[in-house]
């Protein structure tokens, strides 16, 4: 039931919903007697269950309540009365995107008033409430997000450098965020506009170290890494992973062939390269270090993989559904849908990544969200840095 739902990756487990709704209920009343059963249908326990008597809907769902009635009548009980209640608002200002205005008698609107002047208000919803909570530092049921969180690296007072591990599947944002938080988005003039954080004050905008481009690097013939990477490399996946001129160099389509769907060869291939990028990111951040920097990203598709949690203060997560995963793995590597599946099914779920992500951000949505969601994800972050300082 849960395929469907608009930022469904981060709804947590039912049984950790149930125990929610079990508290809040229990809170309002402890007297109360009730039960909690799992849906698996639109209906629940609603067309058999002759003892319910009402049935709580909002304007949006009453005609689910409708269709309730008509099969209970089919099975000869009695129709349940709807009790309709309005929307709980937040009518608190706000910077987050994708937030949705409605009033108590129209449908969702994208604006702030109606043609009569009469003011809108946020629909609090649980997707509302999903959104809101992206690019904040999830602080969330310990079963439901953030797991491992306690070996991220501890930050110190005396070191003026804060470092964040940027990481998602494939084709989930990732370099587009990290686009977002190297540009001049982030500019540190005095000038204060939406796009420019004046009152944020660094030195340097942030470095990004894109791990994918490091592994590029040492695949390219005549790098420092070359002749003992190409010996392991060959050495473990034959001669045919060279590339047709013949000069040594690694192709990376034809060993992208042999590692992605097979785990034993991936886990070999990684095996060799993690401990040559762990090197060269080192060298990154020393040199990041010495040029006064004060915020890093390590961008890394295999970042909770390699072990590298220790090494950041934060993980931030990107995600986007499946499916757009796959629509733009296709378009961008100009694959067939089956091959695009595959390479998608090779790697681990959103839910693996978001139960280790401190940060959640999505690119699911258009340009001004992400760029919105960009904004507000940094901001947060310089106070908590602030915090972390004073």
């Amino acid at each position: 039931m849960l395929n469907n739902k608009e930022l469904g990756d981060l709804i947590c487990p039912i049984d950790q919903r149930k125990h929610d709704v079990q508290d809040f209920l229990t809170s309002v009343d402890s007297t109360l007697q009730f039960s909690t059963p799992t849906l698996y249908d639109i209906y629940g326990p609603t067309i058999f269950e002759p003892n319910i008597s009402c049935c709580v809907v909002t304007k949006e769902t009453t005609k689910g309540g409708e269709k309730i009635n008509e099969e209970r009548i089919k099975r000869g009980l009695q129709p349940l009365q709807l009790y309709i209640v309005d929307y709980v608002s937040d009518l608190e200002e706000t910077d987050n995107p994708g937030i949705e205005k409605v009033n108590n008698s129209s449908p969702a609107l994208n604006h702030n008033h109606n043609g009569n002047n009469e003011t809108l208000q946020v629909k609090l919803s649980s997707t509302h409430l999903r959104k809101l909570s992206l690019g904040t530092y999830v602080e969330k049921h310990p079963n439901c997000f953030s797991k491992g969180r306690a070996i991220r690296l501890p930050f110190s007072i005396s070191s003026s450098l804060y470092i964040i591990g940027l990481t998602g599947g494939i084709c989930s944002g990732k370099s587009r965020f990290a686009h977002l938080f190297a540009s001049s988005f982030f500019s540190t003039s005095a000038t204060d506009t939406p796009k420019k954080l004046g009152e944020l004050k660094f030195n340097h905008p942030p470095r990004i170290i894109d791990c994918d481009a490091l592994c590029h690097a040492i695949y390219e013939e005549g790098s420092v890494y070359d002749s003992h990477i190409v010996a392991e490399l060959t050495r473990k996946f034959g001669i045919g992973i060279l590339s047709e001129l013949g000069h040594g160099k690694i192709d990376r389509k034809k060993l992208a062939g042999l590692v992605f769907g097979n785990e034993k060869n991936m886990k070999e291939l990684n095996e060799i390269l993690w401990p040559e990028i762990a090197k060269m990111v080192q060298a990154e951040i020393q040199e990041a270090r010495t040029q006064g920097i004060e915020i890093i990203f390590i961008e890394a598709a295999l970042l909770i993989q390699a072990g590298w949690l220790q090494h950041v203060h934060e993980l931030w997560v990107t995600f986007v559904p499946k499916k757009l995963a796959i629509e733009r793995l296709i378009e961008r590597n100009k694959m067939s849908y089956d091959q695009a599946l595959e390479r998608i099914n090779a790697q681990p779920d959103n839910k693996y990544f978001i139960d280790f992500g401190d940060v959640l951000l999505t690119s699911q949505y258009d340009d001004a969200f992400t760029e919105k969601l960009a904004c507000k994800a940094w901001k947060l972050l310089v106070e908590r840095i602030r915090k972390l300082r004073d």
